[in-house]
C-alpha cells in the first residue's frame, strides 16, 4: 500500500471515529431528553399511578397543625393602629406601609394579639417554629404562590412554606404549609395553587424591616371574611402619578373573581380632591364601626400626603 493510500485510510479512520463520537453524543442527548420527559410525566401522573398518597399526613402533622390552628390572616388591626403610616415616593412610583410587621427583641416575628398577621407574617411565624421540629432530612423554604380563591395569577403574591423530604430522590415527598388557610398537606393536594419563586427567606424578615413597599398600581391584601378579600391600594389617575394625581382606595374582591370593587376612595385629579364611598358593599364584610375606622385611617394617609 503506497503512502497516498495510507494517508487516505487514516483520514477515513478519523472520520469514522468522529462520527462514532458524534453518534454517542446524540444518543446521550436523546436519552437525557427521554429521561427528563419521562420524569416529568411520572411526576404529573404520580397520583393516578399510585406513586403518591394525597391524603398522607406530613411529618409532625399533629404538632404543626396545633401550632397553626390559632393563627388568623388579618392586617386589619395593624392598618388602623395609630403607629401605622403610609408614605408615597412619587419619583420611584412606590408606596410604603410603615410599622406593619412586628419583631421582639430577639428578632422573632410577633403576631398582633398573638394570632393576627398578613400572609408573610404567618409564614415566618410558622417557619420559626416548624424549622426547629424538622431534622436534616427535610428542607424548608418560603414559596410565592397564586391560588384560585383570592390570590389569583398574575397578581397572586401569596406566601406559603414548602417542606421537602430530601431522602427520596425519584419523587420526593413535598408538603405545603399555608397558615393563611390553615392547610398542611402533600403538594398534590394543592391543585388550585400555582407555585412561583422559592426563597430561603423573605426580604422583610431577613432585614427585620417593619415596613412593606409596593409599586404604584398594586394592592396590599389585608383581610378575608366569607367570600371577600379586603385590600388597600394606591394607583395612577389618568396615567399620571404625582402629588396632584393619584388615588388611594379600599377594595373588596369576591372569591374566584379578578375585578375589585372600591368601597372607599380618595382621589386627586389635577390637585382637586374627590371622595367616593360604598357603604352597602362594605357592610357585607365589615361592621359599621370597622368601616368608619378604616375610612378615617385611609383619610389620614391621604391628607398627610
Amino acid at each position: 500500500m503506497n503512502k497516498k493510500s495510507m494517508q487516505e485510510l487514516e483520514k477515513l479512520h478519523k472520520k469514522v471515529r468522529f462520527y462514532k463520537i458524534l453518534s454517542i453524543l446524540f444518543a446521550c442527548i436523546i436519552v437525557s431528553i427521554c429521561l427528563a420527559e419521562s420524569m416529568r410525566w411520572i411526576r404529573a401522573n404520580a397520583q393516578e399511578l399510585g406513586l403518591v398518597d394525597v391524603d398522607k399526613k406530613g411529618p409532625y402533622y399533629e404538632k404543626i397543625k396545633k401550632i397553626m390552628e390559632p393563627v388568623r390572616y388579618s392586617g386589619l388591626k395593624d392598618l388602623i393602629d395609630l403607629n401605622t403610616r403610609l408614605t408615597v415616593d412619587f419619583e420611584k412610583k412606590e408606596w410604603t406601609l410603615h410599622n406593619i410587621h412586628h419583631f421582639d427583641k430577639d428578632g422573632k416575628i410577633v403576631l398582633t394579639e398573638g394570632c393576627y398577621g398578613l400572609c408573610g407574617d404567618l409564614a415566618v411565624y410558622m417557619y420559626e417554629r416548624v424549622s426547629t421540629l424538622l431534622d436534616n432530612r427535610y428542607s424548608i423554604n418560603f414559596v410565592y404562590v397564586s391560588e384560585s380563591n383570592f390570590f389569583q395569577a398574575p397578581r397572586g403574591s401569596h406566601v406559603a412554606l414548602k417542606v421537602t423530604d430530601k431522602t427520596i430522590s425519584l419523587i420526593p415527598n413535598i408538603y405545603i404549609i399555608d397558615p393563611t388557610f390553615r392547610k398542611y398537606r402533600k403538594i398534590e393536594y394543592f391543585e388550585d395553587y400555582a407555585f412561583y419563586s422559592e426563597l430561603p427567606y423573605l426580604q422583610f424578615y431577613k432585614e427585620k424591616s417593619r415596613n412593606e413597599t409596593f409599586l404604584a398600581g398594586t394592592q396590599c391584601p389585608i383581610f378575608i371574611k366569607g367570600d371577600f378579600l379586603l385590600s388597600i391600594g394606591l394607583d395612577y389617575v389618568e396615567e399620571r402619578f404625582d402629588e396632584n394625581n393619584f388615588v388611594l382606595f379600599l377594595t373588596l374582591t369576591k372569591r374566584h373573581k379578578y375585578f375589585s370593587r372600591p368601597i372607599f376612595a380618595l382621589r386627586k385629579r389635577n390637585g382637586i380632591v374627590g371622595v367616593s364611598k360604598n357603604d352597602e358593599l362594605a357592610l357585607k364584610v365589615l361592621n359599621k364601626q370597622e368601616f368608619e375606622l378604616l375610612c378615617e385611617k385611609v383619610s389620614s394617609f391621604f391628607y398627610r400626603e
